[in-house]
């Protein structure tokens, strides 16, 4: 069985979660379940729903939060940047 795994970001100064698609795919395609303190880049064209710049290393994000069964994922996390 094959789990589901969705990855959320905020834009800077906003609350409101976004989907972040292509890395939601690349983790369920590749079955990673990062845990909370995990790096992570964002995969693809994602940056630009959170508004990122292409050669921002604000790619580069950290799990804050992770759930079991949120809404239809089996595997849900919230990623924000963390300053290195």
């Amino acid at each position: 069985m094959k789990l589901t795994i969705q990855a959320f970001s905020t834009k800077e100064e906003n609350s409101n979660w976004i989907l972040l698609p292509e890395t939601s795919q690349y983790l369920t395609d590749k079955q990673i379940i990062p845990n909370v303190g995990d790096a992570l880049t964002i995969a693809g064209q994602d940056g630009k729903l959170i508004d990122l710049e292409r050669g921002s290393h604000r790619h580069i994000m950290t799990v804050k939060i992770k759930w079991l069964n949120y809404a239809s994922a089996d595997v849900a996390v919230l990623l924000h940047y963390v300053v290195f």
